[in-house]
Order: C-alpha cells, then sequence, then structure tokens
C-alpha cells in the first residue's frame, strides 16, 4: 500500500506564543478504542503527484484552519511506517497570525470536517509531556518547537 508523499505544518503566532491545531475525527484512532475519533494534530495532507510538498503545506493548513502561512521552514523528513509503507511526510514550521481567532470550524459537508484549536505553546508541552498528543507528526513537530537539545547531564539524571 502506498498512499503517497505528504506535507504537514504547525503554524506558530509568535507574537502570541500560541500554535494552531486542527481537531478532527480519524477512524483509526476510534478503532483503536477511542472513545469519540478525534485527534488534535497538526494540517496537512497527502501531496498530489507533480505537486510541490511547502505548497502543499500551505494549501493544507488554510483549507483546515483557515490560516495563512507567511513563512516555512522545513524542519524534517519522516518516514512514518518504514517497515510497511514507502511513504514520506515532510515537516514544516510555518510563521502565521492568530489574531482575533479560535473555534472556528472548516470542511463542513466536505469529506473532512475540521475545528481550529488554538493552543499556547505552555498548553502544547503540557499535553506533549502528558501523552496528550497521540499523532507522531504532531508530538514531533511540537516537540522541535519546544524543546531544547538534551545535555548527556540531563539525560543521566532522567531529565
Amino acid at each position: 500500500m502506498h498512499r503517497g508523499d505528504s506535507a504537514y505544518v504547525l503554524p506558530v503566532d509568535w507574537a502570541s506564543r500560541r500554535v494552531a491545531l486542527c481537531r478532527q475525527f480519524r477512524a483509526g484512532k476510534y478503532l483503536a478504542g477511542s472513545a469519540d475519533g478525534y485527534t488534535i494534530e497538526v494540517p496537512g495532507g497527502l501531496i498530489e503527484p507533480g505537486a510541490d510538498p511547502e505548497e502543499t503545506a500551505r494549501r493544507e493548513c488554510a483549507e483546515e484552519l483557515g490560516v495563512v502561512v507567511t513563512e516555512l521552514r522545513h524542519v524534517a523528513t519522516v518516514m512514518p511506517h518504514p517497515t510497511l509503507l514507502p511513504e514520506r511526510s515532510h515537516l514544516y514550521i510555518g510563521t502565521c497570525s492568530l489574531a482575533g481567532r479560535g473555534g472556528e470550524r472548516y470542511g463542513s459537508g466536505t469529506e473532512e470536517e475540521t475545528e481550529l484549536v488554538l493552543m499556547s505553546f505552555d498548553r502544547l508541552g503540557s499535553i506533549a509531556a502528558e501523552g496528550g498528543v497521540d499523532d507522531t507528526r504532531t508530538l514531533l513537530l511540537s516537540n522541535l518547537l519546544l524543546r531544547p537539545p538534551l545535555t548527556e547531564e540531563e539525560h543521566r539524571r532522567g531529565a
């Protein structure tokens, strides 16, 4: 099975120290036993053949959250499940403005219904640390945004 490569972006409003995330239903989470099957994750999706990953990340962010990303920085390309799938996910951290935003719904009546979730850096860090982020790409992007490099001493202490 090969669905194709994908692109994802963590939209960041540096002035307010908030990020924009996407709340949506995911069948896999529901089938794994979640009561409602909803995730909170970064916006993104499949790259159309011949399309640019960066443009895909920008388009998905606008479609899923109504958020325009003005700058993108590529931070990683990962294979979510290299033992089974040849897919790659291109990951970006993007700059945006979230002034006057919150809680809007998008995609109503389409195959994807999403809700904009705004979250402070502090809250993002705490839910990631508490296991409240179960999407791999979202967890990786959150850690790349928030975590300073681990020193050897911190590693030894179990920090």
